[in-house]
């Protein structure tokens, strides 16, 4: 699932959309409420990923709880623990809206790097839900009633390395489907299966769940490329999948990111 741009392209188009988006952001912040670090994750820990700083606090504050709750101290486990968010829209009585995150913590594979799963983000807006303590408390059935997660490595957000900003941050990603039940139920067969298994590779410098969205819009608005048109397919034919977006590598310079995504693509 390539993309047909070259690498000067890319780059130049990258800059043009981080120069737009970086002078919003900044007033955004201007308007961010106070807080401290927490035991496991700075203040601005979540700031890389989210573009809006509101969201990124909020899903912040949750992950240091659920972390709290499940290790009390000890030390993050370099595999098997996920840490699940979702993130909905409230509607008061009103007709006013406003955002909450939901979170939870599960036994990841024993072999898999522990990280947070923001369910469902790509699901047609998130979670819409009438502002009652009741429908609050009951929202545990909705991580599973997802077509797709964004997953965000748990050492990524603990890294003191990486700049706490939404721009200049060079990432490495993948955009995979996991497929296991249509291949199962032989719905597709091992060889599209394994087509989509390994999915699409790309490098941004922008926040990381921004860029995510921006692959949705083009997906769901019949654009984009083949990653995009596959997409599609799989929605248009009811093939029962979820897409996963992950990152996969960090580098503090674009030549770096780019030497990684190449190396990961000739795998």
């Amino acid at each position: 699932m390539g993309e047909h741009m070259t690498r000067q392209a890319r780059r130049a188009q990258a800059r043009n959309k981080a120069k737009l988006t970086e002078v919003a952001w900044k007033a955004l912040k201007e308007k961010r409420s106070s807080g401290g670090d927490g035991h496991y994750l700075t203040r601005d820990a979540l700031l890389p990923y989210f573009w809006d700083p509101s969201i990124a606090d909020m899903v912040r504050d949750n992950i240091e709880q659920t972390l709290r709750q499940v290790l009390g101290t000890d030390v993050i486990p370099e595999n098997g623990l996920r840490i699940r968010i979702r993130i909905l829209h409230v509607v008061g009585k009103n007709g006013n809206v406003s955002q909450a995150v939901v979170a939870g913590a599960q036994q990841g594979k024993p072999d898999q790097s522990s990280h947070v799963a923001i369910m469902g983000y790509f699901d047609d807006g998130n979670v819409r839900t009438p502002a009652s303590a009741d429908k609050l408390q009951d929202l545990a059935y909705l991580f599973d009633e997802t077509t797709s997660e964004i997953r965000l490595p748990l050492n990524f957000l603990c890294a003191s390395e990486i700049p706490k900003r939404p721009f200049g941050n060079n990432w490495l990603y993948q955009i995979r489907f996991n497929a296991e039940e249509a291949r199962r139920k032989e719905i597709i067969d091992q060889s599209f299966f394994d087509t989509l298994g390994h999915g699409y590779i790309g490098v941004t410098a922008r926040p990381f769940v921004k860029r995510m969205v921006e692959h949705y819009k083009d997906m769901r608005d019949g654009k984009g490329h083949l990653l995009h048109s596959v997409w599609r397919d799989l929605r248009r034919r009811e093939i029962p999948h979820r897409g996963i977006a992950q990152i996969s590598g960090y580098s503090e310079t674009e030549d770096g990111i780019y030497k990684m995504e190449e190396k990961l693509v000739e795998k």
